[in-house]
């Protein structure tokens, strides 16, 4: 039985937005059944199947056996399903993302090289900072949690500190803005029970009110930040961690458009060369306006194609 899904026309569809202060205090992806049905693995291909003939965005989240997980996992390593994306939450230990398009691939790309470049070109880099000693960057790399039951998730991107290659730092998700209730929580989860210490996501569409200057039609783009905080709470003896946006900006027209900037710490594991570099005085990377305009270009031209007849 699928409990949650993005696909508007299954009959068990269940949307929610939650607050800001939900937001706050670790939200599920879902507001969902404490105790979900599990679901079988011909149940779970089946909507694989529809999935690829709708050809449309999905946040799909189930719960299945660890035995069928695995069987799930390795039927998603074939070629038709390369699109999609496994993770969990709180409550499910399978959820299938899919944004097929070309924008969503460009934008995760795009993105990820315009920060790598800056890093490796910023000047508060240490003398001994070689970037293939020092970061890792991948697209839809698999992570397994480190937990006692079989967990996965894939970020679209992903930077990892060479120190520590099985898990990410910083993760990027690319999706639609209907779904950013789930994204966000996607984005707690990966804040909250993994070791990434910040949460990019990415959101594309839909279209804008206006057109571009050059009379073309263009889709709204949007980024946001999502890192970890522990809220002042005198009552509890043991601080609790939550996970906070901590910037929402807009790539969608030009007079929006700024210096992009990141802070440089969080791609780094603590007490590196380079994590200190970056650390002292709170010091951000930079992609620069000229940078963030080539790839809000490349988006839109991503999009025109996936919308072509």
């Amino acid at each position: 039985m699928v409990l949650a899904t993005s696909v508007a026309s299954h009959p068990s569809a269940i949307e929610s937005t939650p607050s800001s202060s939900q937001m706050a205090t670790h939200p599920t992806q879902t507001q969902l059944s404490p105790t979900p049905l599990l679901s079988s693995v011909d149940e779970v291909k089946d909507f694989l199947s529809k999935s690829i003939e709708d050809k449309k965005p999905v946040f799909a989240s189930f719960h299945v056996s660890e035995d069928d997980l695995e069987t799930i996992h390795q039927a998603l390593q074939r070629p038709e399903y390369c699109k999609f994306r496994i993770s969990c939450s709180d409550t499910h230990n399978l959820t299938l993302r899919l944004m097929p398009s070309l924008a969503h691939d460009m934008a995760a790309g795009e993105v990820s090289a315009a920060i790598l470049s800056s890093i490796c070109t910023d000047s508060r880099m240490p003398p001994t900072f070689e970037r293939l000693k020092s970061i890792a960057f991948t697209l839809s790399a698999t992570r397994k949690l480190d937990k006692p039951e079989k967990l996965y998730k894939q970020p679209d991107a992903s930077f990892t500190g060479r120190q520590n290659l099985r898990f990410p730092l910083v993760v990027i998700e690319v999706g639609v803005p209907e779904k950013m209730a789930e994204l966000q929580g996607d984005a707690s989860h990966w804040l909250l029970s993994t070791q990434v210490k910040m949460a990019i996501v990415i959101f594309i569409g839909p279209e804008a009110r206006v057109l571009d200057k050059d009379g073309l039609p263009m889709p709204q783009i949007g980024v946001r930040h999502y890192e970890k905080y522990i809220p002042e709470n005198p009552q509890r003896s043991k601080p609790q961690e939550a996970a906070q946006a901590t910037l929402d900006i807009h790539w969608t027209n030009e007079d929006e458009i700024k210096d992009y900037v990141l802070p440089g710490c969080h791609f780094f594991s603590e007490g590196t060369p380079e994590y200190m570099a970056f650390a002292v005085d709170n010091h951000h990377i930079t992609v620069k306006r000229q940078d963030v305009l080539l790839i809000r270009e490349a988006i839109r031209d991503a999009w025109r194609e996936d919308h072509i007849e």
